[in-house]
């Protein structure tokens, strides 16, 4: 893909998120998430490319699938420009994006190729008989929910209810969102990736843990 071409798909979704909030995450969090799954993708199939060579995994549909997965979460905004998680636009955000994309992309690419981008889309909500560049963009989705930047979402999720620092550990224990994350850990496809969110998880729950004795005034 040219940088060109990439530079633009970039600004694309800026634009596109850039005055979007959402309660866990903040202003442009979209965008932010959007862009590091993409970085998450390119990474793992150069670095770890003898490991997806047996895949034949497109790269250019995947690159621009994992920039825009969650394309469809512009329509789950409300009149303050904040995503309401609980709606219906947001739980279908998946089938949502693919015809969003198909705008993004009818004078880019050709339309078999925009097709499939359509289905990668689309498959993040269907974990079965998944394509491999919908189950690398899946496992980037997931991977980016697993380490130090979770905290980040929960301490914004905090603010939006009004709530202090206890509302971190309430979440991660009481709420079981160490076991949901373990969960979602569970079902990422490829190993390699897999490997790198057991870490990041390791080094969350001991972040949380630490924290929390600190403000307990329980770390000395």
């Amino acid at each position: 893909m040219k940088q060109n071409d990439l530079n633009f798909y970039i600004s694309k979704l800026y634009e596109l998120f850039k005055d979007i909030s959402e309660p866990g995450g903040g202003k442009g969090f979209r965008y932010w998430h959007g862009l590091r799954v993409m970085n998450y993708a390119k990474g793992f199939l150069k670095r770890y490319r003898s490991d997806f060579r047996k895949f034949n995994i497109d790269a250019e549909v995947t690159i621009i699938s994992s920039l825009f997965h969650d394309v469809g979460k512009i329509k789950a905004t409300d009149a303050t420009k904040i995503i309401n998680y609980d709606s219906q636009a947001n739980l279908n955000h998946q089938e949502i994006g693919g015809y969003i994309i198909k705008e993004i992309l009818r004078e880019k690419l050709p339309i078999e190729k925009i097709e499939k981008i359509v289905e990668v889309i689309k498959e993040q909500d269907a974990p079965k008989n998944m394509m491999p560049e919908s189950m690398l963009v899946s496992d980037c989705d997931i991977l980016d929910n697993c380490g130090l930047l979770k905290l980040w979402r929960t301490i914004t999720y905090a603010q939006y209810q009004g709530r202090n620092i206890d509302r971190v550990w309430e979440y991660w224990k009481k709420e079981q969102g160490l076991k949901k994350i373990e969960r979602e850990i569970k079902g990422i496809h490829f190993l390699v990736i897999k490997k790198v969110a057991v870490q990041r998880l390791k080094k969350l729950d001991y972040v949380i843990k630490e924290m929390k004795k600190e403000a307990q005034g329980e770390d000395f």
